[in-house]
């Protein structure tokens, strides 16, 4: 027997030992011998047809052990052909083809494909990838925490993901590759005692990487990753319930005084935490400080008895001090002498410490009762950094073993070795990709802010494309803020279609995370019964996330991969298969709320408006505090809960809401709820369908419940609820006798069927004859109207060059030019130049000439995609030379094309999102906090409107004056959110006239502000995407002032607090306070607007081009 292949022997036997600790599969990262083709130095292995993995090794020590990211290779081979031809090998599957040049070098810094490229289908187009390649259109995936993050300042942390609109990424497991926290990957090998533990990389300049084409088939690649990179475990059903959790010296009794009070308001829970106060006073601690908590098996015991789990927080970084408990026992276990007294550090990456530890120190607390642990590491982010700021020496060569990743890993693995009738959960931060085996998550110590709650709603769905399904936030922000009970409210709805669903904050005695103690308590509650009522729904989406590795909060482009908008509505996510969820995350104006919201193609059960709504554009609407946007699929079956007071709890009833508009299925999953049957099949399915036998004849059928698992029920209650029902049926019948009561809901069209305790073996039908057709009184959603995007006006003719115009002017020309071709736009004096708007697919080139003479300019690199980070391009008069190339067609294309020269420069591109608010701040404009003052403060400011007809125009309208208090008291300039920071708007030159100025600059490196030179009102409109300002004065009084034309003519009428604005035109109308607050605003032709009390308001009407602005008095 060949070496190699006797090793290979060897790590299957190990890992079919240990195949416990890993028991969802037995996984093995040794791939079929059928699989693998070598050349030289290079090894490739055919995983999937769309998935090959690429090793490199002059020394040809290639890697057959598990990696962080990859624990199994061993898949069924995939059919794929080789050739050797003119000097390369190709490698053919049904989807991709790769070429490596026979005998080369395989380098990450090649950036070309004469070497090694993979060529692939993408919407008919050939994509190509080789070494280096730029992938500026991933989709991104998460990062190791938000901790400190205000809004989206930490957007440009995330780390690269899975999908891309590009087609391909890439895994890089070589392991010299730098994770996202600065450490490595490392292989990994099962130990003596069947630990799977970190060990040296065989050749550690290696290449390592995973090529995956998937193309816009999202979905596949995920499952895919999870067939190579491990399922995500099945959290225990108690995590999905709600959490109290703050951070706050709470005594034994006061733990016991909040479940009293939780019990005394009704409020469902699950999960009680103790943060860093349970243990001696320091930052590391793990021993029990007996004056706060004087019998901890007791309160303990006292928790368990209420329904309830507890996890402990620990910061381990300081080690284990000699002030411990059982330090004498680790001391011992780990072999020290009886002399030795210093602390013993924390080097979890040593096997001779971390097996004494856990067994010395994590065990007994275990035994006590604790349910899980709380790992809150903050500190260094590898094991060598650690080392260097603790004094200690590395001798094992783990210097670029991360810290996080290596405890979530240590610490999932003892609990799913130790306690094997669990099922092991840890919660902890991000560690890098692989981190989706270790679930659940915590983001971290965030600023309360409506901003941090918006950019949350994107961070969450967005990490399902590293598979990480399960995070979990500091519901209502974990530092500052001033208990806005509007803002925890909000944050708790948007909570509610979450994974995990904890409340907490920190130990600052201005916050509070009682929600009994709230003045919308009621509503706050509402939001975690609405949470419980969704717990069978949600439990069924978990357990879909370990079969396939989509997570339940989902971005929408899993679904919708070539519509635009499920790219840029990332404020949207689908949660589980059949809700798309819109949160609020702006603070309402008289108790009301208003958000765009874009529904894709087909029908959709609009839950607030309880009807359906017609998809495929955008809508605007309002929504009362108590409302919240949730769409249901057509036809789709939703289990419920009723209210009840824990997730663990099997009710004897299921409600079951059937969404009309569609035929459509439903499933009901369930299992033991804490232990590990499910993975060996010890779980049940129960699947619904509904279906439209006739325009007037309905059928729902309940089939048989398949599997089974220890104490499950026999017989269940069904309260199958009807939706959008127009009437009641004239006849119900169910199948096999069964008893039955119907009732009908006239105000909410609401049929409900409640079929009396049944068998769940047998199939249950329902039959409805006699019925309007239930498609409802669907809606057609109004569509946002905006301007052409694209426009070739040179603007900047008043500007003071940055640096010398090279060229005059510069043409975008080709097939992905709507038209053929187009000016570009010229900025700060045709210091670059700038296309905004809709591309096509094919490609492009930039020319100083509409016709193209005979100069073209084209990226220096081979083909690069128009969304890059920066490429270089060069002159050339080859018209088919090598072009920019769009692979699918979008709206929301920007590049900037910079000249360094007559005949070279640069193209910068990227698809445009605008999901910051915007904010007017400066010494001319009042401060929100201390009236008479100007705001640079980082707390204050004006937020501007965003417009019903364009999403990136933003417009406000008030009084800006010159308060002398300030330094800079004529000035002023626009941020992307509430603070200064992620992006601030500046003008390109020092004192800028808003009156004459035009164009916008992104964080320019000077702090330029716009001025102003006189006071009196002003009505200012950014447009963030096209980059252009315009600002009005509108006078002392804004009596008159207008400029909307005549044949648009607004018509006015007041009446009481009633104003009715009509015109020929849609135009969006808005009301504000004298100050510039926003009251209401609607869109249309017709228009009626309420004020709300007596005073005088300014009215502003748009139609996107021409303004119409007046004073109104209220009596």
């Amino acid at each position: 027997m060949k070496f190699k292949y006797f090793r290979h022997f060897l790590l299957w036997l190990l890992l079919i030992v240990s195949s416990h600790i890993y028991a969802q599969d037995q996984l093995n990262p040794v791939a079929d011998p059928a699989a693998v083709v070598e050349s030289g130095n290079a090894r490739f292995t055919v995983l999937t047809s769309k998935m090959i993995r690429i090793e490199y090794s002059s020394t040809r020590q290639f890697e057959d052990r598990a990696t962080f990211a990859i624990v199994n290779r061993r898949l069924p081979v995939p059919s794929y052909t080789t050739e050797e031809a003119d000097g390369y090998l190709y490698i053919r599957t049904a989807d991709v083809t790769l070429r490596y040049k026979i005998g080369s070098v395989i380098k990450a810094t090649d950036k070309k494909p004469d070497n090694l490229m993979v060529t692939f289908l993408l919407n008919g187009i050939t994509c190509t990838w080789y070494p280096g390649k730029d992938d500026a259109l991933n989709l991104l995936g998460t990062n190791r925490t938000l901790d400190t993050a205000w809004g989206d300042n930490a957007r440009g942390k995330l780390e690269k993901g899975l999908l891309s609109r590009a087609g391909w990424s890439i895994i890089d497991e070589s392991p010299s590759a730098i994770r996202g926290d600065g450490s490595t990957t490392l292989p990994m090998a099962p130990n003596a005692d069947g630990y799977m533990w970190w060990e040296k990389a065989s050749d550690s300049q290696a290449i390592d990487w995973y090529f995956l084409g998937y193309g816009h088939q999202y979905k596949e690649c995920i499952h895919d990753f999870t067939r190579v990179g491990g399922r995500v475990p099945l959290p225990p059903k108690y995590i999905f319930g709600y959490w109290y959790s703050r951070y706050w010296a709470y005594t034994q009794s006061d733990f016991q005084g909040i479940i009293r009070d939780v019990e005394n308001n009704d409020i469902p829970m699950d999960v009680i935490i103790m943060d860093m106060d349970w243990h001696k006073s320091g930052w590391t601690g793990w021993s029990w400080n007996t004056s706060r908590i004087p019998n901890p098996t007791s309160l303990i015991t006292y928790m368990h008895n209420h329904g309830l789990r507890t996890a402990l927080n620990l910061h381990p970084s300081d080690g284990i001090s000699n002030s411990e408990d059982k330090y004498k026992n680790l001391r011992s276990a780990m072999g020290l002498p009886s002399s030795y007294t210093s602390t013993i550090p924390w080097t979890i990456q040593d096997y001779s410490f971390a097996r004494p530890f856990f067994d010395n120190i994590i065990r007994p607390l275990e035994k006590q009762g604790v349910d899980f642990w709380w790992l809150d590491w903050q500190q260094e982010k590898t094991v060598g950094e650690h080392a260097s700021a603790k004094g200690y020496t590395l001798t094992d060569g783990a210097d670029k073993l991360g810290e996080t990743f290596w405890c979530n890993h240590t610490f999932f693995e003892d609990m799913q070795k130790n306690r094997p009738e669990l099922r092991p959960v840890i919660y902890h931060r991000w560690g890098g990709l692989g981190s989706h085996r270790y679930p659940i998550c915590f983001s971290g110590d965030t600023w309360a802010a409506w901003s941090t709650l918006g950019y949350e709603i994107f961070f969450t769905s967005n990490a399902s494309n590293v598979c990480y399904a399960y995070w979990g936030h500091d519901l209502g922000g974990h530092q500052g803020g001033d208990n806005d009970p509007e803002l925890l409210l909000r944050w708790l709805q948007f909570g509610a279609f979450t994974p995990i669903f904890r409340t907490h904050a920190t130990n600052d005695s201005k916050l509070e995370r009682k929600i009994w103690k709230y003045s919308n308590f009621t509503q706050l509650r509402e939001a975690v019964r609405m949470r419980y009522q969704m717990f069978p729904y949600l439990y069924t989406a978990a357990r879909e996330t370990y079969d396939t590795g989509i997570g339940m909060n989902r971005p929408l482009y899993y679904e919708w991969p070539e519509e635009n908008n499920a790219y840029v509505y990332e404020d949207e996510y689908m949660f589980g298969n059949d809700m798309l969820v819109a949160p609020i995350y702006t603070p309402s104006k008289n108790g009301v709320s208003t958000r765009n919201i874009w529904l894709p193609a087909g029908k959709w059960w609009d839950v607030t408006e309880n009807r359906l709504r017609a998809g495929g554009s955008v809508f605007r609407a309002n929504y009362t505090l108590d409302q919240f946007p949730v769409f249901y699929r057509p036809g789709s079956v939703i289990p419920f809960y009723p209210v009840q007071r824990s997730v663990v709890t099997n009710p004897a009833e299921i409600i079951l809401k059937v969404v009309p508009g569609a035929d459509g299925t439903g499933t009901f999953y369930e299992d033991g709820g804490d232990n590990q049957d499910y993975i060996s099949g010890g779980c049940a399915r129960t699947t619904f369908s509904y279906s439209n036998l006739s325009a007037s004849s309905k059928r729902f059928t309940i089939s048989p419940r398949e599997g089974s698992f220890q104490n499950m029920p026999t017989t269940r209650t069904w309260i199958v609820q009807f939706l959008g029902m127009q009437e009641a049926p004239q006849g119900i019948s169910v199948s096999n006798d069964v008893m039955f009561q119907d009732s009908y809901d006239a105000d909410a069209k609401v049929l409900t069927v409640t079929i009396q305790t049944s068998s769940l073996d047998k199939e249950i039908t329902v039959q409805l004859d006699g019925v309007e057709a239930d498609n409802g009184p669907e809606a057609v959603a109004p569509q946002v109207i905006s301007e052409e995007s694209s426009y070739s006006s040179d603007l900047s003719s008043d500007r003071t060059p940055a640096r010398a115009a090279y060229v005059t002017r510069l043409y975008a020309r080709g097939s992905a030019i709507p038209g053929g071709v187009q000016e570009l736009t010229s900025f700060n004096s045709r210091s670059c130049f700038k296309y905004h708007g809709k591309l096509l697919p094919g490609t492009f080139v930039i020319t100083p000439s509409k016709t193209g003479g005979t100069r073209f300019y084209k990226p220096a690199q081979f083909n690069s995609n128009v969304v890059n980070d920066g490429i270089s391009y060069t002159s050339t008069t080859d018209s088919v030379a090598a072009a920019w190339t769009v692979l699918f067609e979008a709206d929301n294309y920007r590049f900037t094309v910079t000249p360094t020269s007559s005949s070279a420069g640069t193209l910068q591109g990227e698809l445009f999102t605008w999901w910051y608010e915007s904010w007017i701040c400066g010494g001319c404009v009042e401060d929100n906090q201390t009236p008479g003052a100007g705001n640079w403060q980082i707390s204050s400011g004006k937020a501007m409107e965003q417009s019903s007809l364009d999403p990136y125009e933003w417009t406000w309208t008030g009084e800006l004056k010159n308060y002398t208090s300030n330094d800079e008291p004529k000035r002023f300039k626009i941020n992307g959110q509430y603070g200064w920071s992620p992006k601030v708007l500046h003008p390109f030159k020092q004192d800028e006239s808003i009156l004459t100025s035009k164009q916008i600059w992104y964080n320019g490196s000077s702090d330029y502000k716009w001025a102003i030179s006189k006071d009196g009102f002003y009505r200012i409109t950014v447009n963030i995407f096209k980059e252009t300002i315009s600002g009005e004065y509108l006078g002392d009084d804004l009596d008159g002032v207008g400029s909307i034309e005549p044949e648009a003519k607004v018509q006015l009428s007041v009446r009481d607090h009633t104003i009715q604005v009509s015109s020929s035109l849609v135009m969006a109308v808005f009301l504000f306070g004298t100050e510039g607050q926003h009251i209401t605003s609607e869109s249309g032709n017709q228009v009626t607007l309420q004020a709300p009390h007596a005073g005088t308001y300014i009215l502003h009407a748009t139609n996107g081009k021409e303004n119409f602005t007046r004073k109104i008095t209220i009596q």
